[in-house]
């Protein structure tokens, strides 16, 4: 009996609207295809729209409350500076650590949670923070492909720190195709399950939202948008190239985009409000060592969070909040966010201000922010920990992560033509199992969309 196979794509950032309105026009007929021909419809993302809680979720069948990873770094740090999170400190196993997939062999490429690189039945190509010669498992598959002249990108090739505009569009569309093409090698070989995640569409929007706005001087064609939904769109063709009787391709975003505005620093309200202190005067310093947390009672946590931490003894390396005041400081931390105003647009910052627990669920609920916040209007987000803000220049972004994206699978597992709404990330482990022939674990928090 031959195996069923699963092909898994993940387009950071694909715009809702903007996938459903090109694909209608025929500007996207990979994805029109793939829409047509399998099981489709808008995902929605948790309740803070950002790559890793969303991703963390399509590879472990969990919600963030329960895998435990809120952002590329540890929401809470005892230290304060951003620490990238690694594969050992997830709450929930990935489906590749599952027992009842053992015997199946996976191929990941380029997702985070997998660096540094550690052994499974298959092949790691890593999502590595930070330039490295270590970002394959096997440690010499980065070389074989290499050879074939497959050369596997490493994410931090593609930030954007002021170059060229051309020169940069063309660097992440390229650098997704040669993804593309080591997923491809690695199916080849005999993968049961890729998962391949491409960010080209998550970097043009984040710098180049703007030539989508009214009265922009840029033609359809012409932006950053467009040239990354068209190199995704040409890789989602060939990948569907690989349907067959006992092979499913999964497509979908765990978040979507829109325009962005300003980024609000929540430090700077809260240093307004006699709850944090700088180590000399001046408004909201670019350096988070800036900050006196000897003085100091809550902080913006780090980026993707929306949250906000405690300066808690104990928990924090110069606490100054008692345990037993925890809940105190915290409403009245969470009563000065509910008063900041927008200053662009004289309105309040924020739709709502509440502790985690009301936000996430689940055995990792801990690691959380204290407060998590949700902009009242999304086009002004929070900043985040002003130390990484500043490194990767991001208050030059002009585009913003949304709720709003979509999933659809194509293959022998699901229904041509058929149409869901509402898909969390989470149902995506519980739909490649599907596609697998595997039944669900009771422990999935997503269910099958097919």
């Amino acid at each position: 009996m031959t195996r069923r196979r699963c092909i898994v794509v993940v387009t950071e950032g694909a715009s809702w609207p903007l996938v459903r309105q090109w694909s209608a026009d025929g500007h996207l007929p990979g994805f029109r295809r793939l829409f047509a021909s399998g099981t489709a419809g808008r995902l929605v993302s948790g309740p803070v729209p950002y790559e890793v809680p969303g991703i963390t979720s399509m590879v472990t069948g969990r919600r963030p409350g329960d895998h435990g990873f809120f952002s590329f770094w540890a929401a809470q740090n005892p230290g304060y500076a951003p620490r990238v999170l690694e594969p050992r400190e997830l709450a929930a196993p990935p489906i590749w650590r599952r027992p009842e997939c053992a015997d199946r062999k996976f191929a990941l490429v380029n997702v985070f949670g997998t660096h540094p690189p550690e052994p499974i039945n298959g092949w790691v190509l890593s999502y590595a923070m930070s330039q490295t010669l270590r970002s394959s498992y096997p440690r010499e598959l980065a070389l074989e492909l290499a050879a074939r002249d497959i050369r596997y990108p490493q994410e931090v090739s593609v930030w954007y720190a002021g170059q060229p505009r051309d020169a940069f569009v063309a660097q992440i569309c390229d650098v997704d195709r040669r993804r593309a093409l080591a997923a491809l090698e690695l199916w080849q070989r005999g993968a049961d399950v890729v998962f391949l995640v491409l960010t080209s569409l998550d970097r043009a929007g984040h710098h180049y939202w703007q030539e989508l706005e009214p009265g922009s001087p840029f033609a359809t064609r012409d932006t950053a948008m467009f040239a990354a939904f068209t190199t995704c769109d040409r890789i989602i063709a060939r990948l569907l190239e690989r349907v067959d009787d006992h092979t499913s391709v999964i497509a979908a975003s765990e978040q979507g985009f829109g325009p962005n505005r300003a980024y609000l620093s929540i430090n700077r309200e809260l240093a307004r409000a006699g709850l944090l202190a700088y180590r000399e005067p001046g408004d909201e310093p670019a350096d988070e060592h800036a900050i006196d947390w000897a003085r100091t009672r809550a902080f913006e946590a780090v980026q993707g969070t929306h949250g906000v931490n405690l300066n808690l003894v104990g928990r924090n390396q110069h606490g100054l909040v008692a345990p037993g005041d925890h809940a105190a400081v915290r409403d009245e931390v969470a009563a000065c966010l509910r008063a900041a105003i927008n200053p662009h647009t004289g309105l309040p910052m924020f739709r709502a201000v509440q502790p985690r627990e009301a936000v996430h669920a689940g055995a990792a609920v801990d690691r959380a922010p204290d407060l998590v916040v949700e902009p009242l209007d999304e086009r002004y987000p929070p900043l985040g920990d002003p130390l990484w803000a500043g490194r990767v220049h991001r208050r030059w972004h002009s585009g913003w992560h949304r709720r709003e994206s979509y999933f659809a699978a194509v293959g022998p597992a699901f229904r041509a033509g058929a149409e869901v709404d509402g898909v969390a990330p989470e149902d995506v482990a519980a739909s490649v199992y599907h596609a697998c022939g595997l039944a669900i674990p009771d422990d999935f928090a997503g269910q099958v969309r097919a």
